[in-house]
């Protein structure tokens, strides 16, 4: 009567575990970076979002549909409206040193710029506070 595993037993299990690591590991990696990358795109898409609504409040402050002006409302500027919360809002992508703009800045603390293209207002967020 056996009271215990063999050798070939152990290693065998611990290939399986070795394999089954080398095959889940870049799949889970590969989904972690593309939900930082969604809630990036989410949290820009609600910005901007958020700067239309505060735009239709302050309609006065549209840029000229004549002129190629531009307005830039803030990030704090809309947290203080009381359309953002107030904490900071965290980057997913943020790396120390990062390279790419997306993942440069630790916080949004930019702005959205808004434009007229000549049929709508275009909103677009910039990690700069000035447009």
């Amino acid at each position: 009567m056996k009271n215990g595993f063999t050798l070939i037993e152990l290693v065998m299990v611990i290939l399986l575990l070795g394999v089954i690591a080398i095959i889940t590991v870049p799949t889970v990696n590969q989904a972690i970076k593309n939900s930082k990358i969604d809630t990036y795109e989410r949290q820009v898409e609600t910005i901007e979002n958020t700067a239309r609504t505060y735009m239709s409040k302050h309609s006065g402050m549209l840029p000229s549909q004549t002129s190629n002006e531009k307005v830039c409302i803030t990030v704090s500027q809309l947290q203080k409206a009381g359309l953002l919360s107030k904490d900071k809002i965290i980057n997913p992508n943020y790396k120390e040193n990062g390279t790419e703009d997306f993942e440069k800045y630790q916080n949004f603390e930019g702005a959205v710029k808004v434009t007229w293209s000549g049929t709508k207002y275009l909103y677009k967020y910039t990690d700069s506070v000035t447009c």
